[in-house]
């Protein structure tokens, strides 16, 4: 693409330069999700990466749908997070944005409470970046029932499957949970 028409003052006076050099575009990417708190060990909402472009006058980024696929690359400064597709069925690396759309989307997961950054990068582009929030696992316990929701059976199972360190409260409870088979063993610390 070439621009032509630049306006250029010339020892006769005002006149016009056409040029043949290319326009410059600026791309970058952006995550345009807002910042997300998730449970230790649950799997975030839709995390979206978008790539964008500026022309070299300036103004404002707009969505770029006219490159080719473009792969992105997910990184997290967690050791423990995980990236999932949109079904939460199999872990990522990596997304494509491909030819026609601007962006592609994902989900984070996390064992590890604090604040890890989420990077979308791709080679040449400006990296998309932000900050999640990862809460202690926590769960009420609401009923002397043996087994079912709200149950301290219910409660060692979630933190099993989710395998982070958590607190199961049960000091709104008054009474004696009668068992019927052993609680699930687990592995993580819970207070």
């Amino acid at each position: 693409m070439t621009h032509a028409g630049v306006p250029q003052d010339s020892p006769g006076g005002a006149g016009w330069v056409i040029s043949s050099a290319p326009l410059r575009w600026s791309t970058r990417l952006v995550v345009t999700t807002s910042a997300q708190t998730i449970e230790a060990g649950s799997v975030s909402g839709t995390i979206t990466v978008q790539r964008q472009q500026q022309s070299i006058f300036g103004g404002s980024w707009n969505g770029n749908i006219s490159d080719p696929d473009l792969l992105v690359t997910l990184a997290s400064s967690s050791t423990a997070g995980v990236f999932r597709n949109t079904a939460d069925t199999a872990n990522l690396t990596s997304v494509t944005i491909p030819f026609g759309q601007s962006s592609a989307s994902f989900r984070y997961k996390d064992t590890v409470v604090g604040t890890p950054v989420i990077t979308a990068g791709s080679s040449g582009l400006t990296s998309g970046q932000q900050t999640e929030t990862i809460t202690p696992f926590s769960r009420i316990v609401t009923t002397l029932a043996e087994s079912g929701a709200g149950s301290l059976r219910q409660a060692l199972l979630d933190q099993s499957s989710i395998g982070a360190a958590g607190t199961i409260d049960l000091s709104g409870l008054s009474g004696s949970i009668v068992l019927q088979s052993p609680l699930p063993l687990i592995e993580q610390d819970v207070t």
